[in-house]
């Protein structure tokens, strides 16, 4: 027996009163023990511990080393009150982990299960070659405020950790490890897989997960989960991630195989300052949705950086460093049968750097009725402005679907796509151009009437998209044309001068597909084309 357990032992056997007189209790067991004993630990929780008011503790002796580890060969006890699982020496990549006896076992249920509140930190669950856990950490009903902190979460055949109708969970980074989960979802072979993400949020309320790695592993290098990063389910008030600018609070989100993150029949949803199909080194790059988990009969999932799918109140992307990145993945955004959705101060399909980052699908996709009992915003004010930026060939920036309700395109940065900025078939249309003076700022085009005030945001772009934006005109009902002078310095002699037009009222509101492309001409190029402007 360790020094540390003698002490531990005879702290219990000589002051009962003292440990009567406690909120809660500790318990204490060995690394590199037997299951035995963790179990005995979790038992005596069960059994001795507070059952509410604190929290009891289980400290593991990891005696100052990177990694101990409990071997299991059948499942854990359910924790049943509330504990603290933590290590005696934490630290920077040191973990205690728990591990299945062998390569050939099955069914051994979940790592750890609980239906009490806990705080799990700096703990690996290892599924071994054959995948021998049901999945990483489940809680349950009872859980409610608990944390999972510095995790990490291996070769588990279904999630890596399941939130189960609980509420006020955080997912997050420890003091020391980020969150950790790679190779989730598989089912017992790649053959078989059981499409289950990383992270699986269902009829939760309250819940905040930032500070992770899901697929992506920190070196960059692949390790991807079997269907999404995060997938949160008939939930509300779900905060994922926090700020881009610190990797402490944001998720790092890759190389999983339908996508990144998947907010189904939710409300009150924000992602904020995530990584999408990128490294924390803001370089390499790790696509979502492309496709490394199918089998034999995959499911119908819709495949991208982020999909959200009858939803309503998401919110993509904050405040200034609240944007998200969204590269290299099957397509960006899609937008689904959802209302009062937000897209603002994401990066799609280009890197933190300026360098490229392109999506191989379309960038933004809204479908099936979306925007019709809220607006869907896509931009916003030049601050909340996203880049949408193509390369792929076939593909749309925006790509906006007939029978959508009100879908607002304003003030992006919408360029390289090959098949065009915004495809929109439906009303409203764009404006015809007319005139882009370089020399006086004049700009004017005509309008299609509608009996409805509207706004003509103007761009400049080297072909016939918008990259720069340069500014909004004010149209009021039933005009038939505009006129204005813009004084943005992005309006040079050589570009094409680009406008969409939003409706902001009654039927057909929201924002036409780009106009034509008028050149934006200067003396230069006047003389050189030997005409005069008018």
């Amino acid at each position: 027996m360790s020094i540390r357990n003698i002490w531990w032992s005879l702290v219990w056997l000589t002051a009962p009163a003292m440990v009567q007189a406690q909120t809660c209790r500790t318990f204490y067991v060995d690394s590199n023990t037997p299951s035995g004993n963790f179990a005995r630990a979790i038992n005596d929780v069960n059994t001795l511990g507070c059952p509410s008011g604190g929290l009891n503790t289980i400290i593991i002796d990891n005696g100052g080393g990177s990694f101990g580890d409990t071997v299991v060969f059948s499942p854990l006890p359910v924790i049943a009150r509330p504990v603290q699982i933590q290590l005696f020496s934490p630290g920077v990549g040191v973990r205690h982990v728990i591990r299945s006896g062998d390569s050939f076992q099955t069914g051994i249920g979940y790592g750890l299960r609980a239906t009490a509140r806990v705080l799990i930190a700096d703990i690996d669950i290892v599924g071994g070659s054959g995948r021998a856990f049901f999945g990483g950490i489940l809680l349950e009903g009872g859980s409610d405020n608990s944390q999972i902190a510095g995790v990490r979460i291996e070769n588990v055949r279904r999630q890596g950790i399941f939130l189960a109708g609980v509420a006020g969970t955080e997912i997050r980074r420890s003091s020391h490890n980020p969150v950790e989960i790679y190779n989730s979802g598989w089912g017992v072979n790649q053959d078989s897989p059981a499409f289950e993400p990383a992270i699986l949020v269902n009829g939760t309320s309250n819940t905040t997960i930032y500070g992770t790695f899901l697929g992506v592993r920190q070196d960059g290098s692949a390790g991807g989960n079997c269907s999404y990063g995060i997938e949160v389910r008939s939930s509300t008030g779900v905060f994922i991630g926090l700020n881009q600018a610190t990797i402490n609070q944001r998720n790092h989100i890759g190389d999983n195989g339908f996508g990144g993150i998947r907010i189904l029949d939710s409300t009150l949803v924000n992602v904020f300052g995530n990584y999408l199909g990128l490294a924390a080194n803001g370089q390499t790059m790790r696509g979502n949705g492309l496709g490394n988990c199918f089998g034999t009969t995959p499911p119908a999932l819709p495949r991208a950086g982020l999909v959200v799918t009858g939803s309503t109140l998401v919110t993509i992307g904050g405040i200034a460093g609240q944007g998200n990145v969204i590269v290299a993945g099957n397509r960006g955004v899609v937008i689904d049968n959802s209302h009062s959705v937000t897209l603002r101060r994401t990066l799609i399909g280009q890197r933190p750097s300026g360098q490229s980052g392109a999506v191989f699908g379309d960038s933004v996709v809204v479908e099936n009725g979306s925007g019709s009992n809220g607006t869907v915003l896509i931009g916003g004010t030049d601050e909340q402005a996203n880049v949408i930026r193509g390369g792929t060939s076939g593909t749309f920036g925006v790509r906006l679907a007939n029978g959508i309700g009100r879908t607002d395109v304003r003030r992006n940065a919408i360029w390289g796509h090959p098949s065009g900025g915004i495809q929109r078939s439906a009303a409203p249309n764009p404006p015809v151009l007319t005139l882009a003076s370089a020399d006086t700022g004049a700009v004017a085009g005509t309008l299609t009437a509608v009996p409805a005030a509207g706004e003509v945001d103007l761009y400049a772009d080297d072909g016939a998209q918008g990259r720069w934006y340069l500014g909004t005109l004010s149209v009021p009902a039933s005009a038939s044309g505009f006129s204005g002078t813009v004084t943005s310095p992005e309006f040079v002699a050589g570009r094409q001068l680009t406008a969409t037009f939003t409706r902001l009222a009654g039927t057909g509101a929201g924002t036409s597909r780009f106009s034509n492309a008028q050149p934006i001409l200067g003396n230069d190029v006047v003389f050189r084309h030997g005409f005069e402007l008018p």
